[in-house]
């Protein structure tokens, strides 16, 4: 895959061309980890290989724009969200993190572009 496809079959824009293997690659390690490697065979159907590209150009985004986000924005800390004196009332935020939000994005996209693959399956590559 190149970012020809990226650009024109996925019609993404948010990826420069300087950008494109940087995250791509990370986006392959993400799936690798959901796929259990099956993703890189080479003898995968055209349909199941398009679904596996469109999936790493939607992981690549979310990497993308994670780490810009991060750049522009001040991490927030987990702690106190709300405190009132009288009869002592704390609310404190929800712990999650910006890397559990950015696993739990990537594991829906997946999910969306690849349940019907069978890559996601622990069990053997279901393949049409």
């Amino acid at each position: 895959m190149d970012v020809s496809f990226y650009e024109t079959t996925y019609m993404g824009t948010l990826l420069t061309e300087e950008a494109f293997p940087k995250y791509i690659s990370r986006a392959g390690y993400k799936l690798d980890e959901l796929t259990f490697a099956r993703h890189r065979k080479d003898d995968l159907p055209d349909s199941i290989q398009t679904r596996v590209n469109l999936t790493l150009c939607a992981i690549a985004d979310l990497l993308c724009s994670a780490d810009s986000a991060a750049e522009n924005a001040p991490a927030v800390s987990a702690g106190i969200a709300e405190e009132k004196v009288g009869s002592h009332t704390v609310k404190y935020r929800d712990a999650i993190t910006a890397e559990q939000a950015l696993a739990s994005q990537i594991k829906s996209v997946a999910t969306a572009y690849l349940l019907p693959t069978g890559l996601l399956n622990r069990a053997t590559l279901i393949v049409e």
